[in-house]
């Protein structure tokens, strides 16, 4: 039942851009949350709201903003994936496995919707600091014991620059990549990590 809800919004809600402004060009998808937890420690309640928001979420907005594009003849979506489209990560099962699937998402759907002169490309942020991280970090600590300042600088210093990213500067990377800048990029995984994946 949550899920056709959650499909009803996204429909209605591109239904009333649609309506005001008779166009969609541009697009970020960027919902998500996160789970810390191997297999074992992740429930099935939580399995499907992962799944639901990171993944069937994103394909609910592109199944109702791509025809709009394809006929308009002209897009620019921009997915948000993770350094976990490219590298695993140790207690992040089910997160890892959304993000991806968001990385082939991009890649299909661009070869699908090149002929229409639409564009589909993924942003792969490293650690950010943001309000999402705080709940894995307190699940870190709870299931380690290691206290949070300790997980904060492990967190930190797993980055070659040695500190998290901040949401401007992932934003100036969505904006790079929904300009016209970069008019023959698509399918694209950006990576965004301070060099994380690249060790």
């Amino acid at each position: 039942m949550l899920l056709l809800v959650v499909e009803h919004q996204v429909s209605a809600c591109v239904k009333n851009v649609i309506d005001r402004d008779g166009r969609i060009d541009l697009l970020f998808v960027a919902a998500g949350v996160h789970l810390f937890a191997n297999i074992e420690q992740t429930s099935i309640g939580e399995f499907n709201r992962v799944l639901s928001i990171n993944l069937k979420g994103t394909f609910y907005v592109l199944k109702e903003v791509l025809p709009v594009m394809r006929k308009q003849r002209y897009g620019n979506l921009v997915l948000m994936g993770s350094d976990q489209v490219f590298v695993g990560k140790g207690s992040s099962t089910v997160y890892g496995l959304t993000k991806a699937a968001i990385g082939q998402l991009t890649k299909s759907s661009a070869i699908d919707y090149a002929p229409y002169n639409v564009r589909v490309n993924c942003i792969c942020p490293g650690t950010i600091d943001t309000p999402m991280l705080i709940p894995s970090v307190e699940r870190f600590h709870q299931i380690s014991g290691k206290p949070i300042n300790e997980i904060n600088e492990i967190l930190q210093n797993a980055q070659p620059v040695q500190r998290l990213g901040t949401p401007d500067e992932i934003s100036k990377v969505v904006m790079f990549v929904l300009s016209d800048d970069c008019p023959f990029m698509t399918g694209a995984l950006v990576s965004a990590d301070w060099g994380y994946t690249c060790q």
